[in-house]
């Protein structure tokens, strides 16, 4: 399982899971899923470390854990269903402030709803975390060297 700092847990794939139409929304709209992707990431990230540093009795890292942040945290199928509907969520309210259309304001309401139950059910059974985190490696650099 992946680290929840290697990375977004969903790319734009995983979120036509949820919503068939969200790259033409996202292409009529002219909004970055990627970069939407990246901002519920953080967003998730920071709602997982307030939930984590509440609860720091209970908290393996303890004392630690502002210096750790969320580099122990896995991401679990609640946490990647969580940062999808909450990506969701975050499109629909940029497309309906960028129209003021009702259509946009209903999904927003329904993907809004949607993260906040999934949020709920992350934090009611648990975070995911690890003892010794390993993060992705970086993609290498190859260079050339002269013949030999």
């Amino acid at each position: 399982m992946a680290l929840l700092t290697d990375g977004n847990p969903n790319d734009t794939e995983a979120l036509r899971v949820y919503e068939s139409s969200i790259l033409d929304v996202a292409h009529v709209e002219g909004i970055d899923l990627d970069a939407k992707l990246s901002l519920a990431t953080e967003e998730v990230s920071q709602e997982v470390l307030n939930f984590l540093l509440d609860h720091a009795a209970a908290d393996p890292v303890g004392s630690g854990r502002r210096a750790e942040g969320v580099a122990d945290v896995v991401v679990t199928a609640q946490v990647k269903r969580w940062h999808a509907l909450h990506t969701l969520a975050v499109v629909y309210r940029d497309a309906f402030n960028n129209q003021l259309n009702d259509r946009y304001q209903t999904k927003w309401d329904e993907y809004r709803q949607l993260a906040r139950g999934a949020k709920e059910l992350t934090m009611r059974f648990g975070i995911g975390l690890v003892n010794a985190p390993i993060p992705v490696a970086q993609q290498p650099v190859l260079s050339s060297v002269g013949g030999v």
